[in-house]
């Protein structure tokens, strides 16, 4: 049985601190890290959605933190401030060869200490990739509101003229016609968002490779070999929930599937965070 804990916001905290690592290809990657009064019992490392940036994470890792578990998450090439142009990416390899950086480094602070690999929308699309694709040493995979399909998946004709530009101008700059109203519920942390510029609605068409490694996910989803808790909002006007179902229906018995009923986007960010967070604390604990 899952305990519902309460989080005071008066108990918020600061950022502890940020370092940079170097990438494989020579970009340098800010990394917000949130540690723990007490010596942490697990450690997350979370890749964060497309467009934002790892201090959005602020109150999860204040969360986190009071349950003595330790938060890492890395501005992506492209995002925040890290190196890289604003929503572009040389392949989408290169965002698995970081995840590797990532993972080795944090391994390396927490030798014996569990470490969880967190994903939350483009995030969630890359750590299953990841975990599919790579051998880790992470203890667990949390998921929230992947992108595995989206719920307005553009026309065929806007697809090929997509695919056409990848191959001469892979790096076009375009809007990502992404709603920050689809976020949440919550006024405060759209209007939060909306103010932050750190957050860019950049995209270029080498996004397609992240899309087509969704419906890569989906369908090797069966090899998954590490527990998995998935999490999505029947609400979300981003990413597809039946997406998820679909990718835990062929995981079998590694896959938790949690689907939130009438919640948007960002769980962790939704009038019921206390209880998304509590679930998240709770799996970690007796993963």
């Amino acid at each position: 049985m899952i305990m519902k804990m309460s989080f005071p916001p008066t108990m918020e905290r600061l950022l502890d601190s940020t370092f940079n690592i170097d990438t494989s290809d020579g970009l340098s990657l800010l990394v917000h890290h949130w540690k723990p009064q007490k010596q942490a019992t697990g450690v997350v490392l979370l890749i964060h959605g497309h467009g934002e940036h790892g201090g959005r994470y602020d109150r999860l890792a204040n969360t986190l933190n009071r349950h003595s578990i330790e938060l890492y998450v890395p501005d992506l090439r492209g995002h925040g401030s890290s190196g890289g142009r604003r929503g572009d990416f040389p392949r989408y390899m290169e965002f698995m060869n970081d995840i590797s950086t990532m993972i080795s480094v944090i391994s390396n602070r927490h030798p014996g200490i569990p470490l969880f690999l967190y994903g939350h929308s483009m995030g969630g699309n890359l750590a299953l990739n990841y975990t599919l694709r790579h051998s880790t040493p992470a203890a667990g995979v949390i998921i929230t509101s992947p992108l595995l399909r989206l719920v307005n998946e553009p026309p065929r004709w806007k697809r090929t003229i997509a695919r056409l530009m990848m191959r001469i101008w892979p790096s076009l700059p375009m809007k990502s016609g992404i709603s920050s109203a689809g976020l949440s519920r919550d006024p405060a942390i759209v209007a939060a968002y909306d103010a932050d510029k750190l957050v860019h609605a950049k995209v270029t068409p080498r996004f397609l490779e992240v899309t087509d490694a969704g419906r890569w996910a989906i369908e090797n989803a069966g090899n998954l070999k590490l527990p998995l808790l998935l999490m999505h909002g029947d609400a979300d006007r981003i990413t597809s929930h039946s997406a998820s179902r679909e990718f835990a229906e062929r995981t079998g018995e590694n896959c938790t599937l949690r689907i939130w009923k009438g919640l948007f986007h960002e769980l962790h960010n939704e009038p019921e965070k206390d209880e998304v967070v509590s679930t998240i604390i709770d799996w970690i604990t007796k993963a």
